[in-house]
């Protein structure tokens, strides 16, 4: 079975294949999973020809669906395979190829096949379709496409092209030896999770046997690449507004009978998958399927366990002509039980997991109205340790798949013991002998209604010309009355507050549920506060890395989750790459509400900050720091392929701080003015990204293409390092400075073959043009007196230069003390030796290797300066490894000589580390694979003692794969050289 590095560290990744592969085993590939969606035409015209066979009828005498039968008992028949030879497709962005082998089709009673397995050779190629594209492609698989050889595939087609295939083709005389592969293969396709997962989806496979237009165009691929013992995966998918998406697959083992298989997600059978690539589709493409106008909810809750009976009429229409399946979804624990449409015919339907198929009577016609009445049951509610909440906020009625805005109606009833709070307004509601009800209607389009059931304690009040509802609910551990007062102070303060800027919300009451859960949400009218933001540090559980005050916490959650009535209700997005403009508007609006109301500014501020900066630039789970991993504009994807903390950095985090960077650049107030004319604009529609930055590069008449290319679209977090000198003339103080704009860029390593002798070469990354910056930095002087001065610096360019008159003598000059915007400011005025290190780290990065000796020698004389010998020889190892970078191995051996008294002290336990790893490469450049080996498993044993690498982890595991692959040990090579491209090095020369 394969694992998933999605909590462990970059540091516990290598201490395992160190302590695990060097004393004598074997660690095995671990990687993540991820999610895919797509489209296209894709035979060669000379391989089209006529339908072989008819669809079946879709009734039978019985009343069973025919089709919903086959999908049910999927088995490949026991037949010979067609023997093919050179067959191409070309892909949207790429080709797959069957270079020889044998095909067998899923079918043999004369109806059409649309599944093929495939037993041969073949490749897979994907490319990419921009840079960000390009950059996703290079960090999952080190290389700017996805390219891949296979031995087995299974491939699904929504139109004729499987039979095209095969036809006029022989099928063998005999069983062909690969049946028995073939078979299994199929197998897993169908029980183990690719034809079931979002990842290739029973979706089109229902479409194409009823014949639904969109679905002919449909393709999917899973091949197996039987070397490397690793699956990937490609679609085409017309119904998605980015039809290509192609990655990695993770299927999970076959369980023993008997056995819960640990890859399952309760009782779904679906596989993993991380999306390398996205894209196609247009930016105008609109999405199709069927798009709701009205909902009408029927809910009953009965019994101890809040078990629902229901029903949900929608009224919808059709985006497309030709289609024949809709999709909707429902929380797992809940079930479509009767499906029909306005005319009262059944529905077929097909439920998998969350996802329900129903196969309308009738193609749809573009523009055309559509009615469903769907009835449902299950258990929306879970209850724990005397707590209750819904399992999927948004998942209790069946809902059309898609990004939509519907009015609600909604009558909901539950046991008179509980108290039931709702979106909406209340319109009605009354009681019978057991039970409550009430009918609750949206006075403005929403994309979901909701509601909480549970023991509530509700208070009522009111800000402006909204009331507000809040609920309570009743635990062992009851909030306090401050506590209580104070969410009700942050919901009314930050919706006076929202409404003064950004203008009038168009809701008359907003319901608020304190509710057992891990995250709060802001649905328009309703919203959810997840009570481990709302309690006690002690109560918080999950929340307790966060130290700042607990009321700071509340107030902040609380002012989060209001600013979505604006931004991500009333103004929606786009897409999944525009989700973004929701999460971080809402931090952002946050953080300024606070900041209205703190006491404390700057102690607020530097809290945050010191949150901020950490999730970005910690490990993520395949080793690159966080900020690395995307742009803001990947939105769930980063979820997807690296798990909640990386998307809530990236998303919450950076989104937030990204909009305070341009605030400082064009206006806090200018800013809030523009918010305000964008929200009365956009009022109740859906904006992308590039729509927002296009309204607000008019509204300021700034150039905002840069900004966004660095900020939004780019993942770089610049370092400005700066020095600077103060002076007086004519009775005048002024702080004169120069600026230097480098791009924090990981070193690439790379391994490289010198005369049979491996060498590792730290190659400079691509700095790109740096003389598109402008970024406006605050600044805070401190004067003599004791008195601050602060204001706002320009940065423009690469290297620039500041002038500053201040009022008194000054002591201390500091940018970016609050750390508001995203960069790095780093002194080199104020006598720290790990800035000018650092320093030296960068300029080697971007290839000013003249610049790099000077800086390390300053770093050395500001350690020697205050004292501290570790730093200094932190200084010379670094003098070291870059003599050995710049191929100086002699002068690289006499520096490590000249330390190594001192380096074998277990006291300087860091840079020991890094000798032995600089002493590993020596002696592989020395051909003395031996030594090499007896220091890595030397390096292995410390690192079980919590070692920290400072030499970078891409090398270490570079050397190590190189160590291995001379020592004959080639499954620990491997493994080695898998993983060390994922933290970026280059091994490609070893073969693996």
């Amino acid at each position: 079975m394969k694992s998933h590095l999605s909590h462990i560290t970059a540091r516990l990744i290598i201490r395992r294949l160190l302590i695990v592969a060097l004393l004598c085993a074997a660690l095995p590939l671990a990687i993540l999973p991820l999610a895919a969606q797509p489209s296209a035409a894709l035979l060669p015209a000379s391989l089209r020809a006529e339908e072989t066979g008819a669809a079946p009828d879709t009734e039978e005498a019985d009343g069973k669906d025919p089709i919903l039968q086959r999908l049910e008992q999927s088995t490949l028949p026991d037949q010979p395979g067609y023997p093919v030879d050179k067959i191409e497709f070309d892909l949207p962005g790429g080709r797959l190829v069957l270079e020889q082998g044998t095909l067998f089709r899923d079918r043999v009673d004369g109806t059409r096949s649309h599944e093929l397995v495939f037993i041969g050779n073949g490749s897979l190629r994907v490319d990419a379709a921009n840079e960000i594209e390009r950059y996703q492609l290079r960090l999952h698989g080190g290389e700017d496409r996805l390219e891949r050889r296979f031995n087995r595939a299974v491939l699904l087609f929504g139109g004729d092209q499987a039979d095209d295939l095969l036809l006029g083709r022989a099928a063998a005389a005999a069983e062909q030896p690969g049946l028995a592969t073939a078979r299994s293969m199929y197998e897993a396709w169908v029980e183990r999770g690719p034809r079931n997962s979002i990842a290739t989806g029973v979706r089109p496979l229902l479409a194409a046997l009823h014949d639904d237009a969109i679905a002919r165009d449909y393709m999917a691929v899973w091949v197996h690449d039987g070397d490397a013992d690793r699956d990937f995966y490609f679609r085409n998918d017309p119904w998605e507004l980015e039809t290509v998406e192609a990655g990695e697959l993770f299927v999970p083992d076959k369980p023993k009978e008997g056995e819960i298989h640990p890859d399952r997600l309760d009782d779904d059978r679906f596989c993993n998958w991380m999306i390398w690539t996205r894209y196609g589709g247009g930016a105008d493409r609109t999405e199709p399927g069927l798009r709701p106008k009205n909902h009408r909810l029927d809910l009953k809750l009965r019994g101890e366990k809040l078990e629902a009976e229901g029903s949900a009429e929608i009224e919808a229409r059709a985006n497309a002509d030709g289609m024949r399946v809709v999709t909707a979804t429902m929380a797992s624990t809940m079930e479509i039980t009767e499906a029909r449409d306005g005319a009262g015919r059944e529905l077929p339907t097909y439920s998998t997991g969350p996802y329900h198929f129903l196969v309308l009577p009738d193609p749809t016609i573009q523009d055309e109205n559509w009615e469903f009445d769907l009835r449902f049951s299950g258990e929306p509610v879970r209850r724990r340790g005397g707590r209750q909440r819904q399992r999927s906020p948004s998942g209790w009625y069946p809902r059309l798949t898609g990004l939509y805005r519907s009015s609600f109606k909604a009558r909901l009833e539950w046991p008179k013991e509980q108290t039931l709070l709702g979106a909406g307004t209340l319109v009605e509601s009354g009681e019978t002998e057991a039970t409550l009800w009430e009918e609750r209607v949206t006075e403005t389009p929403m994309q979901w209604f909701s509601f909480e059931i549970g023991d509530f304690d509700v208070v009522h009040d009111e800000a402006g010309h909204i009331k507000i509802r809040l609920g309570v609910e009743r635990t062992r551990h009851p909030l306090t009355d401050q506590e209580r007062n104070e969410i009700l102070a942050g919901l009314k303060g930050s919706i006076l507050f929202y409404e003064s800027i950004f203008g009038w919300l168009p809701i008359n009451e907003i319901t608020v549920a304190v509710v057992d859960g891990n995250f709060s949400q802001g649905l328009l009218s309703f919203i959810t506060l997840a009570r481990v933001a709302m309690t006690p540090t002690g109560e918080r559980g999950l929340l307790a890395w966060d130290t700042r005050p607990d009321a700071e916490i509340r107030y902040e959650t609380v002012a989060h989750e209001m600013a979505h009535q604006w931004w991500g209700n009333i103004v929606g997005w786009a897409s999944y790459r525009d989700q973004w403009l929701s999460e971080a508007l809402a931090d952002y609006c946050a953080v300024q509400f606070m900041l209205k109301i703190t006491r404390d500014r700057s102690d607020y501020l530097t809290a945050r900050a010191g949150t901020w900066k950490g999730k970005l630039t910690r490990a993520s789970n395949i080793g690159r720091p966080v900020y690395t991993l995307g742009p803001v504009t990947l939105g769930t994807r980063l979820a997807h392929n690296h798990g909640s903390d990386p998307y809530s950095a990236l998303i919450y985090d950076k989104g937030s701080v990204v909009f305070t960077t341009l605030a400082r650049q064009l206006g806090r107030d200018a800013t809030w003015s523009m918010l305000g004319d964008l929200y009365e604009a956009v009022n109740n529609r859906l904006i992308s990204t590039e729509n927002f930055l296009g309204a607000f590069a008019h509204m300021s008449g700034a150039d905002l293409d840069a900004f966004a290319e660095r900020y939004i679209y780019g993942v770089d977090i610049p370092r400005i390092y700066y020095r600077y000198e103060s002076a007086q003339q004519d009775g005048v103080w002024t702080i004169q400075g120069e600026t230097e704009h480098l791009i924090g860029l990981q070193q690439n390593v790379r391994l490289v073959q010198q005369d049979r002798r491996w060498a590792v070469e730290h190659v400079a990354g691509e700095s790109g043009d740096l003389s598109d910056l402008r970024l406006a930095i605050p600044f805070r002087v401190r004067l003599i007196d004791g008195n601050y001065q602060s204001g706002t610096v320009l940065v423009e360019g690469e290297q620039g230069r500041f002038s500053l008159q201040v009022a008194g003598e000054p002591v201390e000059f500091e940018f970016d003390p609050l750390d508001e915007v995203l960069a790095n400011t780093v002194c080199l005025s104020c006598g720290e030796g790990r800035r000018h290190l650092q320093y030296a780290r960068d300029l080697f990065a971007q290839g000013r290797f003249d610049a790099v000796p000077g800086a390390i020698t300053e770093g050395a004389e500001a350690y020697a300066a205050a004292g501290d010998r570790t730093g200094e020889l932190r200084a010379h190892v670094a003098r070291a490894r870059f003599r050995l970078d710049r191929g100086d191995i002699a002068g690289a051996m006499e520096q490590l000589k000249s330390l190594r008294k001192e380096l074998e002290d277990a006291g300087f336990e860091q840079q020991r580390f890094e000798w032995l790893a600089l002493e590993a490469r020596i002696d592989l450049l020395r051909g003395a694979r031996g030594s090499a080996m007896s220091r890595l498993t030397e390096l292995s044993r410390e690192v079980g003692n919590d070692g920290y690498f400072t030499s970078g982890d891409g090398e270490i595991l570079a050397v190590l794969a190189a160590a291995a692959h001379d020592a004959d040990r080639p499954e620990l090579a491997a493994d080695a050289a898998r993983i060390a491209t994922y933290f970026g090095a280059d091994v490609a020369a070893l073969g693996y």
